[in-house]
C-alpha cells in the first residue's frame, strides 16, 4: 500500500489559460508546465534582457486540466481525512481574475464544470452510505467576510463578531449552521449564498470576488468497529478567498479602492 505523505500543508497550482487582454499584450509573460517534477516556470522579456523563474510546488495543473482532474487529485483523499475525523482547511489563493472561485465553486448546476465544493459534498454523502456507518450528521455554514464586516451567506444576517468561547477557542457569534440531509440541498444552499456575495467589475475582471467566503462541512458519523461503537466528528473548511491586487492594474478608486485595501 502507497504511504500517506505526511505533509501538513501543500501548495498545489493550477494555470489557467490567457486571457483576451493577456494575448494583446506587446509582451506577454510566458508560463509553461512541467508535471513531471511539478515545477512552473515564467518566462519574461526576450533575447538578452530574457528571464526564466522556476518556482516548485507540491503538485502543479496545465490549462487542460478538469474541473475533476483538480477535484480527484487534491480534494478526494481530504474528504477521506475529514470523515476519519480530521479538520482540514483548503484555500484558494491568487490575482484577481485567476480562476479561484471556478475552481471552488464552478458553475454548480454543470456537471463537468461543478468546482471542488460541491465535488466534495457529493463525494461525502456518498462515502456515507456505506453499511459501516451506523448514522450520520452532515451541516455546514457559510460566512463572508467583506470591508471588515462579517456576513452569514446562510441567513444573510450581517455584523457578526469574532470572540473566544468558554473553551479558549476562537468563533464566529451568530455563525448558524444548518444541518443538510442531502448533496441536493446543500447545492441549493449554495446557489443562494452565490448570489448573496459580493462581487464586482475591475480592468482584471469583470465579476470579481470582493469578499473572503469560509463555507464550513462538518460531519458527525457513528461506526460499528468490533464491539464498539465509534464516534467522529471532522470538519472541511473551503476558503475562496478575494482576489489579491494592485490597484493600478485593476483601476480601483472610489469604493474598489477601499475595498482592495481591505483585501
Amino acid at each position: 500500500m502507497k504511504k500517506r505523505d505526511s505533509a501538513t500543508v501543500k501548495v498545489v497550482v493550477r494555470v489557467r489559460p490567457a486571457n483576451a487582454v493577456e494575448m494583446k499584450a506587446s509582451s506577454p509573460p510566458v508560463v509553461q508546465v512541467q508535471s513531471q517534477d511539478n515545477s512552473v516556470t515564467v518566462v519574461k522579456g526576450s533575447g538578452k534582457t530574457q528571464q526564466r523563474n522556476v518556482f516548485k510546488f507540491d503538485h502543479v495543473f496545465g490549462t487542460y486540466a478538469t474541473q475533476k482532474d483538480i477535484f480527484d487529485q487534491t480534494l478526494a483523499p481530504i474528504v477521506d481525512d475529514v470523515l476519519s475525523g480530521v479538520e482540514s482547511t483548503v484555500f484558494a489563493y491568487g490575482q484577481t481574475g485567476t480562476g479561484k472561485t471556478y475552481t471552488m465553486e464552478g458553475h454548480i448546476s454543470d456537471e463537468d464544470q461543478k468546482g471542488v465544493i460541491p465535488r466534495a459534498v457529493e463525494a461525502i454523502f456518498r462515502k456515507l452510505q456505506h453499511k459501516k456507518y451506523l448514522s450520520s450528521d452532515v451541516a455546514v455554514s457559510f460566512l463572508e467576510i467583506y470591508n471588515e464586516d462579517l456576513t452569514d451567506l446562510l441567513t444573510n444576517q450581517q455584523g457578526l463578531a469574532i470572540c473566544a468561547n468558554g473553551e479558549g477557542k476562537i468563533v464566529c457569534k451568530g455563525l448558524s449552521q444548518q444541518p443538510i440531509a442531502t448533496s441536493r440541498e446543500v447545492l441549493r444552499v449554495l446557489k443562494q449564498a452565490q448570489l448573496r456575495r459580493q462581487t464586482g467589475e475591475t480592468k482584471m475582471n469583470k465579476q470579481s470576488s470582493r469578499s473572503h467566503c469560509l463555507f464550513t462541512l462538518q460531519v458527525r458519523s457513528v461506526e460499528r468497529v468490533g464491539d464498539c461503537d465509534l464516534e467522529r466528528t471532522g470538519k472541511l473548511h473551503l476558503v475562496d478567498l478575494a482576489g489579491s491586487e494592485c490597484a493600478k492594474s485593476t483601476g480601483a478608486t472610489g469604493s474598489r479602492l477601499r475595498e482592495s485595501q481591505n483585501i
